[in-house]
Order: C-alpha cells, then sequence, then structure tokens
C-alpha cells in the first residue's frame, strides 16, 4: 500500500505532481477538488506498479481540524481495502459515505468499526482496558482515556480511543459528548447530544440515548458545561430525568456520570462525558 498524507497546502501541488507522473489522474481531480471539502478527509485508489500486482494508494488530509481524524482515517481506508469489493474494480475514490439523507451509508458504518478494530486489536488492547480501569478504580474519566492513548496509541484522537474503551469493555458504558445546538425545526439554542456512542452490553440493558437529546439542568454534563472550572463532574443520575421533547423519558436506572468541558480548535465548548452503572 502507498500511503500519503496532506500535511499543509504546499503538500497539494507536490503530491499531484507525483500522482500526474504515475498516470493517477483521478486523485489528482481530487487533490485540487474534493479534499477542499470539509467532509472529505481521505481516499483510496488501485494502483498497477511495474507488474507488481494490484496495489492501493491511500491519501489521507491531514489539514485543519481534519488533522484530529488523520489517524481513524488511515485505518478507514485501510479497511476498504481489505473489505470494499469496488476497490479491485477501481470504482471507490473519494466517497462521503452519505446513505442520501444526511446518515452514514451502511457500508461506511460497517468500515467505521472494522477501522476501530484494526487500530485498537482487541487481542492487544483488551489487557490494557482492564489494567487502567483497574488504575482508575473503574471511573471512567477523560484522564482514563488519556493514559490509555499514551500507552497503546498517542496518534490516536481521544473520541476514537474512548469508542475503543467501549468496545473493549464487558459491561454497560455509553460515550456521550454534548454542546450547544437546536433541534431540527427550531432555532432555540440548548445544550444537546451532539455524539452518542454505546457498546453493545449497554444498547442490550436497554442504556439509550436520544439523537440530538437535550441535557437536563441537574445533569454532571449540564454543570460541567455551566460550571465554572475544567475540572471533572461526578455525579449519580436518573436516567428518568432525561426527556423527549413528547414529554417520554429514558426510564428509571440509576447510572455514574463523569463529564468534563473542554473548548474545540473551533473555538467553540463542548463536554465529554461516560455514563455506566
Amino acid at each position: 500500500m502507498w500511503y500519503e498524507r496532506i500535511e499543509d497546502d504546499s503538500d497539494i501541488d507536490l503530491l499531484c505532481n507525483h500522482l500526474a507522473e504515475r498516470g493517477l489522474f483521478r486523485a489528482v481531480a481530487d487533490c485540487k477538488i474534493a479534499f477542499e471539502k470539509s467532509g472529505v478527509y481521505g481516499g483510496t485508489y488501485p494502483v498497477l506498479r511495474d507488474g507488481a500486482g494490484r496495489q492501493f494508494l491511500v491519501i489521507v488530509d491531514c489539514r485543519g481540524a481534519k488533522a484530529m481524524r488523520a489517524e481513524f482515517t488511515f485505518w478507514h481506508e485501510l479497511a476498504h481495502v481489505i473489505i470494499d469489493p469496488r476497490i479491485n474494480l477501481g470504482t471507490l475514490a473519494i466517497d462521503d459515505g452519505s446513505a442520501g439523507d444526511g446518515r452514514k451509508s451502511a457500508r461506511e458504518w460497517l468500515v467505521d468499526r472494522i477501522a476501530g478494530h484494526l487500530a485498537f486489536l482487541p487481542s492487544l488492547f483488551k489487557p490494557m482496558v482492564a489494567e487502567k480501569c483497574k488504575e482508575f478504580e473503574n471511573i471512567f474519566c477523560i484522564e482514563l482515556v488519556d493514559s490509555l492513548r499514551q500507552a497503546f496509541n498517542p496518534s490516536a484522537s481521544k473520541q476514537m480511543t474512548s469508542f475503543a474503551l467501549l468496545d473493549n469493555c464487558d459491561f454497560p458504558l455509553v460515550y456521550l459528548e454534548a454542546e450547544i445546538r437546536s433541534k431540527r425545526g427550531s432555532n432555540i439554542q440548548e445544550l444537546r447530544l451532539a455524539v452518542n456512542y454505546a457498546n453493545e452490553s449497554a444498547k442490550a440493558a436497554g442504556i439509550r440515548f436520544g439523537k440530538n437529546m437535550r441535557v437536563p439542568t441537574d445533569s454532571a454534563i449540564w454543570n460541567s458545561y455551566y460550571g465554572d472550572s475544567d475540572k471533572n463532574v461526578l455525579m449519580d443520575e436518573d436516567l428518568k430525568n432525561w426527556t423527549f421533547s413528547d414529554g417520554t423519558d429514558l426510564g428509571q436506572r440509576n447510572v455514574h456520570i463523569c463529564a468534563r468541558r473542554y473548548d474545540t480548535e473551533e473555538g467553540y465548548t463542548r463536554v465529554r462525558a461516560f455514563v455506566w452503572d
């Protein structure tokens, strides 16, 4: 596999010249046009070189805000090489992964799952998760995630590592991120969930949060966002306090929530949080 990273704008012309010399004109066009789109992070292209059989070129855009996802983008593109039949037909290059209604397509969802498995191979990562959970006395916080990152893969993002942490825990665990946003059809800005990831044990136990769900004012997440410090906020909560617009709720269940706010590279505030029994 041939791997290229776009670190800054000056890399575009250099890479395009290199690709043109090899006759990879579709990749050249994507570098000039597609990679300028905010939702395009990488691309994969079949390459036939000097009788060596079909190989692949993977390009990952690491500029600006895309840098945070660059590590996952590499594994995502590698997963395409492994499982996507369109690769060998030469029909897959840039793909925004959309199902046409703003949601991720089933294929891209599967590729993401495989990418997470490859980047954090369970046979290596799961024993480390058990060790770190014991070290942090099963208090799930961003410091635990940072410790896992430094020990296993410092290039991985906090979100990528958090997802892998959940996937390698055998008990119910949910990862959330919240920010100020509005629900569809409304201009009212409220603290709502922006990321909602539950592991299989949490799904089986019925612990699920709604997409773009409003955060209740007595939650650790609310207290973290509107508090006067960037330290962890750890609280015991009843999920019955989490309600939908129609008045229904998540049902009575006592859980722990550990939340901590942070400022994004784009200049706005978010909260990361873990939920567990």
